[in-house]
């Protein structure tokens, strides 16, 4: 009698697909960093006020505002998109109420995009 062992066969266009649908899935966080001189600074924050009363673009999680501890004057708002296709329709979108504060407080703003590799929450 012949020993017959269960063939495993790997379908790679599968497991392709499967990988590109995680990336597509992954977190993505955005920068945008700005000086702003400091009679500004708190029409700055009125109006980042008035950002948090927008309709948040879909698949934005949630937004920041960081002021840089070696620079006072540097401000950066840092958002969490879903994922990337979430980023790309928001820049189709041309809403951009965050670069435009900072355009209105005459920064030059600085956008930065990054993917998120890994996440841990601490509980």
């Amino acid at each position: 009698m012949i020993d017959r062992k269960p063939v495993i066969l790997i379908d790679r266009f599968n497991i392709f697909n499967h990988l590109t649908i995680l990336v597509k899935k992954m977190e993505i966080i955005t920068t945008i960093k700005g000086k702003i001189q400091p009679s500004k600074v708190d029409k700055f924050k009125e109006g980042y006020e008035k950002l948090k009363t927008l309709t948040l673009p879909e698949g934005m999680k949630s937004f920041y505002l960081l002021q840089d501890g070696n620079d006072p004057d540097a401000y950066i708002i840092v958002a969490s998109m879903e994922n990337e296709e979430a980023l790309q329709k928001m820049q189709r979108s041309k809403a951009t109420p965050v670069f435009d504060l900072f355009m209105n407080m005459e920064a030059e703003p600085v956008p930065k995009v990054f993917k998120v590799m890994d996440h841990h929450v601490i509980r």
